[in-house]
């Protein structure tokens, strides 16, 4: 195996970190420029093109030369060149987010010591309605398996994970946080002006988008003066379609994704935020936790790992999920009722201080690192 250097807990200092991850994921930027900014020395290896990240970055399929261009060779030469890498690098420990089910996972996990693991969501918790392939299961199993600590963003994700892990094999969660100085109730906000009913997520059919647009006559006959407006990846043409179909087109305003940079003032420009995935494999629910943070009132499903951003009747409401009238009678409750309105507004924000504060989340993910390492 490849050993990681151990330290003895009097020289805690800088550590060496090496990350396996999605180098295009916000997250994953976030994570990395985190343990920089801790003064620590990272080094990210991905084989996508990261965004300003702020750490070394190692793409083994730029450093493989023409057996880059063959899909089934290159796999194993990618591996050849990570492992190498890692080894000049000698890292305290390495940290693997997200468990991708494949043998080169596998492979690696088994010659990397010290290893860390991140569990994200989809990763553990199967997506679809017909059962998981048993094959996959067994491998998500054996990777686990070498990992010194697997780490989950929930309680819920945490007890997914566990009947993977072997016995004795441990799992903490620290959350996906938010960043409380960009996410925070700014005053003069227009919110209660304009009462935007608003969906900021991608356009996938798991988190629900075609559940708000249902809503929205539901809602409109019992409100007025409310817009609604949703983002995300670029949105398929059947939403357009549907929003025509049920004659509330001229109503809902489907855009495109909006700047990571630009989604607090997104989410402050909402009067009530409304989040209707429909399966278990929403994990977490970080818009939420953004929205709350904001100041902004939740209306969300009760799904997987949602009620533990959602504090229903506190910072939000939670609803049955695939049910457009159940959406409906939450928003028409907070639009009609000022006093509940303000009462959510203003927990959302103390709410994520408490429990999902970025900085909090990276101190323990930090004194994790230390632990590991000096073990």
């Amino acid at each position: 195996m490849l050993l990681a250097q151990h330290m003895a807990p009097s020289s805690l200092r800088q550590l060496r970190l090496c990350f396996l991850a999605p180098g295009a994921n916000v997250h994953t930027r976030r994570w990395v420029n985190a343990m920089v900014d801790r003064g620590h020395r990272v080094l990210l290896i991905t084989t996508d093109v990261p965004e300003a990240i702020r750490a070394e970055v190692y793409n083994p399929f730029q450093h493989i030369g023409r057996w880059s261009r063959i899909p089934k060779v290159r796999v194993f030469f990618a591996e050849r060149a990570i492992l190498r890498t890692v080894r000049q690098f000698r890292p305290h420990l390495v940290h693997m987010h997200w468990l991708a089910a494949h043998l080169s996972t596998l492979r690696l996990a088994g010659r990397l010591d010290n290893l860390l693991i991140s569990v994200w969501g989809r990763d553990v918790v199967w997506p679809f309605e017909a059962a998981e392939p048993t094959r996959l299961v067994h491998l998500k199993q054996r990777i686990l398996a070498q990992a010194r600590h697997v780490t989950a963003t929930t309680h819920y994700l945490a007890e997914q994970t566990r009947p993977l892990l072997p016995p004795g094999g441990e799992v903490t969660v620290i959350p996906f946080g938010v960043d409380c100085e960009r996410f925070k109730p700014l005053p003069g906000s227009r919110a209660s002006q304009d009462r935007i009913i608003g969906y900021l997520k991608h356009y996938l059919p798991d988190y629900g988008p075609e559940y708000f647009i249902r809503a929205v006559p539901l809602i409109i006959r019992r409100c007025e003066g409310l817009r609604f407006e949703m983002y995300g990846t670029q949105p398929p043409d059947e939403y357009q379609a549907l929003a025509r179909k049920l004659q509330v087109g001229d109503l809902i305003a489907i855009h495109g994704p909006v700047d990571h940079d630009r989604v607090p003032d997104k989410l402050r420009s909402f009067y009530v935020y409304v989040m209707p995935s429909s399966y278990r494999s929403e994990t977490f629910g970080v818009a939420a936790i953004e929205a709350s943070a904001c100041g902004v009132p939740v209306v969300a499903t009760r799904v997987g790992g949602v009620p533990e951003a959602v504090r229903d009747g506190e910072t939000g409401l939670l609803v049955s999920p695939g049910d457009p009238q159940a959406l409906a009678d939450a928003v028409v409750r907070l639009v009609g009722d000022a006093e509940l309105h303000a009462r959510m507004a203003a927990a959302g924000p103390e709410f994520v201080r408490r429990h999902f504060r970025w900085e909090d989340n990276v101190r323990q993910m930090e004194e994790l690192y230390y632990r590991l390492a000096s073990e």
